[in-house]
């Protein structure tokens, strides 16, 4: 958050000179609980000046750190950031407590000054900084560095200097409304100062608490990181510079933990670009992060984290500057987050754009407990006829098979879900198919049904979805857990010979449908795995 806030004196007389910032002082959960909790429940009487309100928050307190957590949450729940005043550009010095204590809102200097003034109330050694911050409205690689736009505090304990940001600790500016959203956390409460160097520089370097302070160069270049980096303990494994060069696509290498999913997409000129245009791959330990450009230019590449799989919110991890030097007419699938937490992986086909002359054929990895289905799809809606095809292979992936009734362009669709619960299943991946010319028959692909690829069989032959009258016709199909496979035409069943796990046979059909039919173990009847038309 930016505000006017001049060059401010040291409040203190001990500038820490060569010594580092000591290692972030630690409070049982229990007792920041407790805290955090007496801090929010103080009585209006007890706010009503700054002198009772500080005798109030103190009196749980057990050590200069509990006296410091109980100030530091009174502040980030009862000051908000005053969204206007930076919008418009009038910003007030938060030297004015008064008024800060009043209307309960201020800018970062109000923030800081305010936190010092109890602080020294309660006995507390500490001082208010000025200096940069890359904060809302800096892009990774700008230039932040001139006059100060921010102000914070250190504070000392346990005889160490350490680093504390009340405003960024509030909460933060919502771009859409422009209104500030309390949402109080931890992330720069007695963060370590290397924490702080990737988005703080203060005008005296020597307050970066740093055995070797950044330069203002080193401070400038490095890649902009976000408070959910730290939280879910990603690492850079390249590209640790804000501005990335590249030619027509980035790839960036991540070292991530165990159950942490990322997405990422591109912006240009503060517009959301089509999501197929970034990808995100997992992998065990790291996460590879691909954009590719559909321009020469200047891109932001936002990168987001959450742990755990399911619904829930992704926060902003990482954010690049990306210069591109040529466009790409590529595209990669429109993979969502649900794609990765099932376990699938894509084996073939990375490419989301595809020219298509006949059947498109695309490979999948997948547990045997993810039910996987596809559908071919035009402006959104299902196209009437069996197009697509969905088999499990014999080493366990999963093949789907597309065609398009004409020339044109199509989605493929591909849904899937863990378990064997009926209803609709969720869209994880999509590719978009231009078709150069329709396939022959009025059926496409066979219509499959869920005992095909529940069971894992796989259809070998005839692959074509219509199928002709008056000659002999042979089938194939590869189902392991099968007793029986029959061939089913007007009440007729012809039985295939078994080799293996493949049954085949030959029949000659007549106008109409045929449909091929298994049974199973501890099964009486037969269940359908496939059915064709048959035309005369």
């Amino acid at each position: 958050m930016r505000s006017a806030l001049p060059a401010l004196p040291f409040l203190s007389a001990a500038v820490p000179g060569s010594t580092p910032g000591r290692a972030a002082v630690a409070l049982p959960r229990d007792r920041l609980a407790a805290l955090d909790l007496h801090a929010a429940s103080v009585p209006a009487a007890e706010a009503a000046t700054m002198e009772r309100l500080t005798a109030y928050l103190l009196a749980p307190a057990r050590s200069d750190a509990e006296k410091l957590r109980t100030l530091y949450r009174w502040v980030t729940l009862n000051i908000g950031y005053d969204a206007g005043a930076f919008f418009s550009g009038r910003l007030r010095s938060g030297a004015d407590l008064e008024r800060v204590w009043h209307r309960r809102t201020a800018v970062c200097d109000g923030f800081a000054t305010l936190l010092h003034r109890l602080g020294m109330a309660a006995g507390l050694r500490m001082d208010t900084l000025s200096g940069c911050a890359k904060g809302y409205g800096v892009n990774s690689g700008e230039p932040v560095l001139g006059n100060a736009n921010h102000a914070w505090n250190a504070v000392w304990l346990d005889g160490g200097w350490h680093l504390l940001d009340a405003t960024w600790d509030a909460g933060f500016l919502d771009p859409k409304t422009r209104r500030f959203v309390r949402a109080p956390n931890d992330d720069y409460f007695l963060a370590p100062p290397r924490r702080f160097a990737w988005d703080h520089f203060p005008e005296d370097p020597r307050w970066q608490l740093l055995p070797v302070p950044l330069s203002v160069a080193q401070f400038r270049d490095q890649v902009q990181v976000k408070p959910a980096y730290f939280r879910l303990g990603i690492e850079l494994d390249s590209h640790r510079q804000a501005v990335i060069h590249a030619a027509h696509q980035a790839d960036i290498l991540l070292r991530v933990p165990p159950g942490v999913r990322l997405i990422a997409h591109l912006e240009r000129d503060g517009r959301t670009l089509d999501r197929a245009l970034t990808y995100v791959r997992p992998g065990r330990g790291r996460a590879s992060v691909h954009a590719v450009f559909p321009a020469p230019g200047d891109y932001t590449l936002h990168v987001f984290g959450r742990l755990g799989c399911g619904a829930g919110t992704y926060d902003e991890v990482l954010r690049y500057t990306v210069r591109a030097a040529r466009g790409s007419g590529r595209r990669f699938p429109g993979f969502t987050p649900e794609f990765f937490d099932l376990g699938l992986g894509l084996e073939s086909r990375l490419d989301g754009v595809i020219g298509v002359r006949d059947v498109l054929r695309i490979r999948l990895s997948a547990p045997v407990d993810v039910r996987v289905a596809a559908a071919l799809q035009r402006n959104g809606k299902r196209v009437p006829g069996h197009w697509a095809l969905v088999q499990r292979a014999p080493d366990g992936g999963v093949e789907v098979r597309a065609a398009a009734p004409r020339a044109g362009e199509f989605e493929l669709a591909i849904f899937a879900a863990a378990g064997r619960a009926a209803g609709k299943l969720p869209q994880v991946l999509s590719y978009r198919i231009i078709a150069e010319r329709g396939a022959a028959g009025p059926a496409g692909l066979p219509e499959s049904f869920a005992a095909l690829e529940e069971s894992g069989a796989s259809l070998l032959e005839p692959l074509l979805g219509t199928l002709r009258a008056g000659s002999p016709q042979a089938f194939r199909v590869r189902a392991p857990r099968a007793a029986k496979v029959a061939a089913i035409q007007d009440g007729h069943w012809t039985f295939l010979r078994r080799n293996g796990d493949v049954f085949s046979g030959r029949l000659t059909l007549r106008a109409g449908q045929v449909s091929l039919g298994a049974q199973f173990a501890g099964r009486s009847g037969f269940d359908t795995l496939v059915r064709y038309t048959v035309e005369a």
